[in-house]
């Protein structure tokens, strides 16, 4: 008999929202956690544990559910224009989009408590555990476990982790929170240490943030298996494997090559080094080859992503330029001396450069229907001409095991600042050799905008009254260093509110840079120099 069978866990829940990747992408890794400690491995959940280990989405399972048809679909239409807003890099339009948070807990408060209150009378007895990893309607959800845990005499408590790190910008999570009546009795909230000024306290940051919330567990970061167990490959002779299937499940996938990969501008020698099979490819990287990663979320903006392409190509282009001149130079020089002697100081050609790109799904759906990647498209009709030593590699979605060691034996990596992405390099980040850089989108250079939004219009007043837009009072006295040493910093940057807070966090704990891709060329060959 299989440890899974002999254990038979009592229930226990794990909630996230597909409202952001890192949201679900946290609760699978916190699920795995959860097996690992049961014994269990997850095919034997999938065969024998579905019904007491329940696997949530808040817009999927619980509001699409619902009998009230404007409910499911507004979920939807939200995610849609979320989507929409991050694929064409329009900060504004995420501003509005999350402002909509406010309005949406109130509505949806009445369904998520029916909902949460239905389901946990189904089991039979007090699930050993009830996570979430998003913060929508985290008061309906504190409700309805205190109904029941009254009527029940239970005592469960509602686990909720963190996917963005503590800033005074995460409000989405912070807010809901501190609107709970409950909460301490009920609410655990798991995170990392936030950054403090000198002479303050962790517990003074949370009671100005979020209240009422006692139990505050800091702890390690809610990231994927494969980057908890990552070591560094910095400088190291690695196959960096990329899977060529829909993992998806798109079955009729066929993206550009047919396998929703392309690399092209390899030389003749490392198009030899490519192994390639049915559902993969490998890439052999060499000690003296350099690796860069953009990564622009789960739904990259286009174009900023073939903007950072053809900057590589430009930068690139240079340094091959410059080392034919020196090397021209060179060879003249040699002509004073013997031939024979020249044979054996021939210089060392430049290090070869792989630029590895995410772009997002195989395949989306729009109207109804799949439509290809439009980016992978675009980036292919942008990849003539290439450096002899670029070698550009786009690929669409990888699971953790394919993307951890991409991201250890990646010299330079630029992202967006994702709560989990953020996490993820923090844990991989040597500062001695490794450069991030935080991706923010352009804005307009005579009219400069603030992270959180500008100071005017209902907008902001909706902003304000959930906490995402500054008030008078936002400098007083607070105990956290991203108020004062860093708000001036990021106020000429197009963030949107928790993404700032992430960068801050990155720049404060690895040195990350901020970085925009109208003026990424010297920040990128900075980078590149660095080599």
């Amino acid at each position: 008999m299989t440890a899974g069978k002999a254990i038979s866990p009592r229930g226990a829940i794990f909630l996230g929202s597909k409202g952001g990747a890192g949201h679900n992408s946290a609760r699978e890794a916190l699920l795995k956690r959860y097996l690992n400690e049961k014994g269990l491995t997850y095919s034997e959940y999938e065969q024998h544990h579905r019904d007491n280990i329940k696997v949530l989405d808040m817009l999927e399972d619980i509001l699409d559910v619902v009998k009230l048809p404007f409910v499911g679909k507004a979920g939807q239409f939200g995610i849609r224009m979320w989507n929409t807003a991050q694929q064409s890099g329009n900060v504004r339009h995420q501003e509005w989009v999350a402002s909509a948070q406010y309005l949406g807990e109130m509505v949806m408060f009445p369904v998520v408590y029916r909902y949460i209150k239905k389901m946990l009378n189904s089991f039979d007895s007090e699930p050993e555990l009830f996570v979430s990893t998003q913060g929508f309607c985290t008061p309906a959800i504190v409700k309805a476990i205190h109904a029941v845990n009254q009527a029940r005499g239970w005592s469960l408590k509602l686990d909720v982790w963190m996917t963005d790190m503590p800033t005074p910008y995460a409000k989405h999570f912070f807010y809901p929170l501190k609107k709970t009546k409950v909460s301490g009795e009920i609410v655990c909230l798991h995170t990392v240490k936030p950054i403090l000024e000198a002479n303050h306290t962790a517990a003074a940051f949370w009671k100005r943030h979020i209240g009422s919330v006692p139990v505050i567990h800091e702890e390690q970061f809610p990231i994927r298996h494969a980057f908890l167990k990552q070591e560094s490959l910095l400088n190291q002779e690695v196959r960096l494997m990329l899977k060529t299937h829909d993992d998806l499940g798109v079955t009729e996938h066929q993206a550009i090559d047919g396998r929703g990969i392309i690399f092209s501008g390899l030389s003749v020698e490392t198009k030899e080094e490519v192994q390639g099979s049915e559902n993969e490819l490998k890439f052999l990287i060499r000690k003296q080859d350099r690796v860069s990663v953009l990564l622009l979320g789960s739904q990259p903006s286009r174009k900023a992503a073939l903007t950072y392409l053809n900057t590589i190509k430009q930068i690139t282009k240079a340094k091959e330029k410059s080392y034919r001149a020196a090397y021209k130079k060179y060879c003249s020089d040699l002509e004073l001396y013997q031939q024979d002697i020249a044979s054996h100081l021939k210089p060392v050609p430049p290090p070869r450069i792989f630029f590895f790109l995410y772009a997002g799904a195989p395949e989306t759906i729009k109207a109804g229907s799949l439509q290809k990647n439009v980016l992978l498209r675009e980036i292919s009709e942008n990849l003539q001409d290439l450096p002899e030593n670029l070698n550009v590699v786009a690929f669409t979605y990888q699971n953790d095991t394919e993307l951890a060691p991409l991201m250890a034996r990646a010299d330079l990596t630029i992202t967006r600042s994702g709560g989990l992405t953020s996490m993820e390099l923090l844990h991989l980040n040597n500062k001695e050799r490794r450069t991030t850089l935080i991706h923010t989108e352009d804005g307009d250079a005579t009219q400069k905008k603030t992270f959180t939004t500008r100071r005017r219009g209902m907008l902001h007043k909706i902003l304000q009254r959930v906490g995402w837009a500054r008030t008078k009072n936002h400098n007083e006295k607070g105990g956290d260093v991203f108020a004062n040493e860093y708000e001036q910093y990021l106020s000429d940057y197009y963030f949107i509110g928790w993404e700032g807070g992430n960068a801050t966090y990155l720049i404060k704990e690895i040195e990350a840079k901020i970085v925009q891709p109208s003026s990424c060329l010297l920040i990128v060959q900075r980078a590149l120099d660095n080599y």
